[in-house]
């Protein structure tokens, strides 16, 4: 005899049932309430063999060649692309380092002048120079 399923259509049980319970009432094991086996189409009987052995299609190896060529090929890109993009953006900031330090050794070069200019200009007597000559203050008697 072959077992049958079917459902409570209370609490929704799955019960088993044989062919000898079809059309018969019977109470379900959870909710107690009384179910009616009724028997099932044909498509149902059907559906309770077992599946007819199916041969699901196999990949030719030259299809497996093909993918794993191109899923390489997809990697090998994307490695390249990510690697020109990372000397990229090194070379910029090495361009950028150096444009730095150039600003701050004009800065340095600016600045030790100036500290230069300053100290001559500190050390040197104050001389008031008309006629390509020198003046000394004028005296009153």
């Amino acid at each position: 005899m072959s077992e049958y399923k079917l459902s409570c259509p209370q609490c929704g049980q799955h019960i088993r049932c044989t062919e000898a319970h079809f059309g018969r009432q019977v109470n379900c094991p959870t909710c107690q309430k009384p179910i009616l086996v009724a028997r099932p189409k044909e498509a149902d009987l059907r559906t309770n063999s077992p599946p007819a052995a199916v041969d699901k299609p196999k990949a030719s190896l030259l299809q497996i060649v093909v993918i794993s060529a191109v899923a390489f090929g997809l990697c090998a890109g994307l490695s390249f692309c990510m690697g020109n993009y990372y000397l990229q953006q090194r070379a910029q900031q090495k361009d950028l380092e150096q444009a730095r330090l150039k600003i701050e050794n004009a800065e340095k070069l600016k600045a030790e002048k100036e500290r230069k200019a300053n100290a001559v200009a500190a050390t040197a007597p104050s001389t008031n120079t008309v006629g390509g000559g020198t003046t000394s203050p004028a005296r009153h008697e």
